[in-house]
């Protein structure tokens, strides 16, 4: 019986560190995909298919997201942050998406004020949501 703990002990102490190691990989990614794609996206803006001919964006965004994910879900620091921290990221979160989504309901006229502050909304609310399942 004595054994069966040191082994579990061990075990548990390998995903512990495993996790850790993924985390610091993850920002390591996040940070290298994030400038990458930036710079690769103005190239291809400048000029068309400078990049897109030989490499797919998309591929970088996806690492991206996914390295970015790894890193909220199981990064430690990120959960024991002050709460204004929080809810003053969600805003800034919810200004970028309401100013993206007002760029691309411009089209629809009037309804696109009500379009944008309802994404604005809907999007600090998920936050929000999110972070009080977390933080109880």
């Amino acid at each position: 019986m004595f054994g069966f703990e040191t082994t579990k002990r061990k075990r548990n102490r390998f995903f512990k560190y495993l996790g850790f190691c993924a985390v610091e990989v993850s920002r390591t990614a996040f940070v290298v995909s994030v400038i990458s794609y930036v710079v690769y996206l103005a190239l291809e803006n400048f000029k068309t298919g400078l990049i897109s001919n030989y490499f797919d964006l998309n591929i970088l965004l996806l690492a991206a997201a996914l390295s970015g994910l790894i890193i909220i879900l199981f990064n430690e620091e990120t959960k024991n942050r002050r709460p204004r921290r929080r809810i003053f990221t969600a805003v800034i979160l919810a200004l970028a998406v309401a100013i993206y989504s007002y760029q691309e309901f411009n089209n629809l006229g009037k309804i696109s004020y009500l379009l944008t502050i309802l994404t604005a909304l809907t999007i600090f609310s998920i936050i929000a949501i999110l972070d009080r399942q977390n933080y109880d």
